[in-house]
């Protein structure tokens, strides 16, 4: 729900380093080290590492979708940034172009009126998968 142009759609696809005091877990995609590398500071650390997440089915629900293969989107989204977070920027650039590999479907509407039929798409395209909705 609110998909940021599908952003949030690709943790699969984007390397993570998990840090936490004296320790640091760094995983990649299975075909290698993406060009999204996030940074996520862990506290009370649990004896296992986090684990990639397998997606099965991508979709999300915007009021306002955006779509990273058209220009005046990708740079809307851009502008989102604050100027002095060239960091960021760069993310946000990366990440589009992952997502413009193979745009996710991002259902335009209400997320508490489009919940319950995304839900049943996700159901029918993966009937033994865990649902995982967040926002």
């Amino acid at each position: 729900m609110g998909a940021s142009a599908g952003l949030t759609l690709f943790p699969d696809r984007y390397s993570f380093a998990w840090n936490s005091r004296g320790r640091q877990v760094i995983s990649h995609p299975t075909d290698g080290p993406s060009t999204v590398m996030l940074n996520a500071d862990i506290a009370g650390w649990g004896a296992n590492p986090p684990r990639r997440p397998n997606i099965v089915h991508r979709e999300g629900i915007d009021l306002s979708p955006l779509d990273v293969t058209k220009p005046a989107d990708r740079d809307w989204l851009e502008a989102l940034v604050w100027p002095e977070q060239t960091d960021r920027l760069d993310i946000v650039r990366a990440a589009a172009d992952i997502v413009a590999q193979s745009p996710p479907t991002i259902t335009a509407g209400d997320a508490v009126a489009e919940i319950r039929s995304a839900v049943a798409r996700a159901r029918k395209a993966a009937p033994k998968a865990t649902i995982v909705v967040s926002s």
